[in-house]
């Protein structure tokens, strides 16, 4: 009998990502979502290298390979830094750089940033594999319908009673209201952009710890 590993999206840093992360990028502002999301797929590249440098380097010359005008300062450089020494591989080196290109335009641009037409470029970001970006856009529907279903079903008239009486009805509802689907249809871009982001972050923190289990052996 052998022990199943558990899923990379079951990893605590990831499960973080999801449970703190997420709800931030999602009630930002499109610009907000972008330049904080690439902030914080920067910040996994450094925990990569933090824990995969070898214990040797000391605090003093680990904090220089950081500072801004050392080799791992920016994000570009520990993106390519990533890849250069094989701690992740070109698929994902690939989709952090088209992050990078968003990121650039969103913190850039004189006019409103707009995440629904950045559309084709977001699910570049996140296409690690065959079918991701289906399941991805899947998943963020989902993930919106739950969260709106759930706000429905606890919305009281003014007797306090419950505006609807079961699930099918409050469904119902959503699909005949305009209001309610047009609503879905705004936030949905940015849903599928912060979870496509946790996505790419897990792929990254999975070779990371590929990385940490062939040193053991």
């Amino acid at each position: 009998m052998t022990d199943e590993k558990p899923h990379f999206m079951e990893h605590p840093e990831v499960v973080e990502l999801i449970d703190n992360s997420f709800p931030e990028l999602v009630g930002e502002s499109d610009r907000g979502a972008v330049i904080i999301g690439a902030d914080i797929v920067d910040s996994v590249l450094y925990k990569l290298f933090d824990e995969l440098i070898s214990s040797e380097v000391s605090k003093k010359k680990r904090k220089r390979l950081f500072d801004y005008t050392g080799p791992l300062g920016t994000f570009s450089s520990k993106n390519d830094m990533a890849l250069a020494v094989g701690y992740i591989n070109k698929k994902t080196h690939d989709c952090i750089n088209v992050l990078r290109e968003i990121r650039n335009d969103a913190a850039h641009s004189n006019v409103r940033f707009d995440i629904k037409s950045q559309q084709d470029r977001i699910r570049e970001m996140y296409n690690v594999g065959d079918g991701v970006p289906i399941a991805v856009r899947n998943w963020a529907f989902e993930h919106l319908m739950k969260r709106f279903v759930t706000v429905l079903m606890a919305t009281k008239d003014i007797g306090e009673r419950p505006i609807f009486k079961t699930l099918e009805e409050c469904l119902d509802y959503i699909v005949e209201n305009p209001d309610s689907t047009k609503a879905i249809d705004e936030k949905l871009p940015v849903h599928e952009f912060s979870l496509g982001l946790i996505l790419l972050c897990a792929f990254i923190i999975h070779q990371k710890e590929s990385c940490l289990s062939e040193r053991k052996h």
